[in-house]
């Protein structure tokens, strides 16, 4: 399913391929024979030339990587409707939550929106497979203000955010997702709950805690500007960034505040593999 309605980035298929091991392969380990400093003997030479060091080994079929030709995502066979918001009302809704309420549980909703500001607290119900896409980035803005500093501590970061994704393959793209509290303490912008969500071309901005990963979930953003000056990316997602900028404001501290993921990458990327992970701490 492309859930740009296009030819588009795909949410799971990209993530996986970004982190290189989402084929069912793994590479199996090739032995180097170390070569001290000095004179090398015509016989290193020749193991040398026969075992090149970028030769990473024969790649080996594990079983159940499936074929290019498969798909068995959850949103693969959903029924897709298409809905635009315009602020002026010239398209089928004026906010963008209206438009995600219209989705109906198991279906694809591609939502276009028009530019302007949408002061909303937007969440993508589980059930649905939700995509946002903007005209453009810098002037398509999702926004809050809501802090959960000392002077609000009564708040949540669901209160806080502007976009809530709690949706499964959630899409966003050509989007500003923002929370303009600023240097008050924590006030996100953004909070990823579901798996499998990809962010492109989106820029996300905050202060302190601009970025919620959720434990256990899945995400790949790819030309994407995240911003903030404490602790603006957190929390324990597993979460890959391709070609993305990470700008720090002044005033901050540190960038991360990392979690414990709960899963290994064994089980999170194919689980028919061991539970062993594969890399130790």
């Amino acid at each position: 399913t492309d859930p740009a309605g296009r030819n588009g980035i795909a949410p799971c298929g990209s993530c996986l391929a970004a982190s290189g091991t989402g084929q069912g392969y793994r590479r199996e380990a090739v032995k180097k024979k170390a070569i001290e400093r000095g004179t090398i003997t015509a016989e290193q030479a020749e193991y040398a030339r026969k075992n090149p060091v970028g030769d990473v080994g024969t790649l080996s079929d594990i079983g159940a990587g499936g074929s290019e030709t498969e798909d068995n995502a959850p949103d693969a066979n959903a029924p897709v409707v298409v809905y635009t918001v315009a602020q002026d009302g010239s398209g089928d809704y004026s906010k963008i939550q209206d438009a995600i309420n219209a989705v109906k549980s198991g279906e694809r909703g591609i939502i276009y929106i028009r530019p302007g500001i949408y002061d909303e607290h937007v969440m993508t119900a589980k059930g649905k497979f939700i995509s946002l896409i903007g005209e453009n980035k810098e002037t398509t803005i999702i926004t809050s203000s809501v802090d959960r500093g000392s002077n609000n501590s009564g708040n949540s970061y669901t209160d806080c955010v502007a976009l809530n994704v709690s949706s499964e393959r959630f899409y966003a793209e050509n989007l500003t997702i923002r929370n303009t509290a600023g240097n008050v303490g924590q006030a996100e912008a953004l909070f990823t709950n579901g798996d499998a969500h990809v962010f492109n071309n989106c820029i996300m901005s905050g202060f302190q805690d601009t970025y919620k990963a959720n434990t256990g979930s899945r995400g790949y953003f790819t030309n994407c500007i995240i911003e903030g000056a404490t602790d603006f990316i957190y929390d324990g997602g597993l979460e890959w960034f391709e070609n993305c900028e990470i700008r720090c404001l002044k005033g901050g501290q540190y960038i991360t505040a990392a979690a414990d993921a709960s899963l290994t990458m064994t089980q999170a990327l194919h689980p028919s593999l061991s539970v062993s992970p594969f890399y130790e701490i």
